[in-house]
């Protein structure tokens, strides 16, 4: 660590145009991992997204890693949140509880998903904060590439307030 993307204006974020290498999605599996200080957890925060950006579609997204913002899902502030978005378009949800992520401080967050298995896990600081049975399904990665920006959605279009480090995938 020591430098970080800092996500301070509305329209941040960094882009990975899409090509075979981020193509995760169709191994054995995947995983996301990657240090987080969120600067608030009073809204949406998208830590990283696979996204189409094509504002015509209402979904253009793939697998996406983020925290919700109060009260979406009944979840409560400071919940991690992710969708191992299936390439036949269907959504694959595993959440966290309120009160997993903290303001204003770093910390590590993970993704992982084994296809063989179908079992997702989301990680804070090393510990498992949900682990969840998804069903075997190829994820959704062949989109650009994120970090720290939803570029389309309808009604969602964002950046995550705060500072991202050591973002990875595999």
């Amino acid at each position: 660590m020591g430098e970080a993307f800092l996500f301070g204006t509305a329209n941040a974020g960094v882009r990975v145009p899409a090509n075979p290498t981020l193509d995760v999605g169709l191994g054995n599996g995947l995983t996301i991992e990657g240090w987080i200080n969120p600067a608030t957890l009073a809204v949406r925060g998208y830590i990283v997204e696979w996204n189409y950006g094509d504002t015509n579609q209402s979904a253009p997204y793939g697998v996406q890693l983020q925290i919700l913002g109060p009260g979406e899902l009944g979840l409560g502030a400071g919940n991690l949140f992710a969708d191992v978005h299936g390439a036949d378009g269907q959504t694959h949800w595993i959440a966290a509880p309120g009160g997993t992520i903290t303001a204003n401080v770093f910390q590590h967050v993970a993704l992982t998903y084994d296809k063989a298995t179908g079992m997702a896990s989301l990680y804070c600081n090393g510990a498992v904060v949900a682990q969840q049975s998804l069903g075997s399904f190829t994820p959704l990665t062949s989109y650009d590439f994120y970090i720290g920006r939803r570029p389309a959605g309808i009604g969602s279009v964002s950046s995550f307030a705060g500072s991202i480090d050591e973002d990875r995938k595999s």
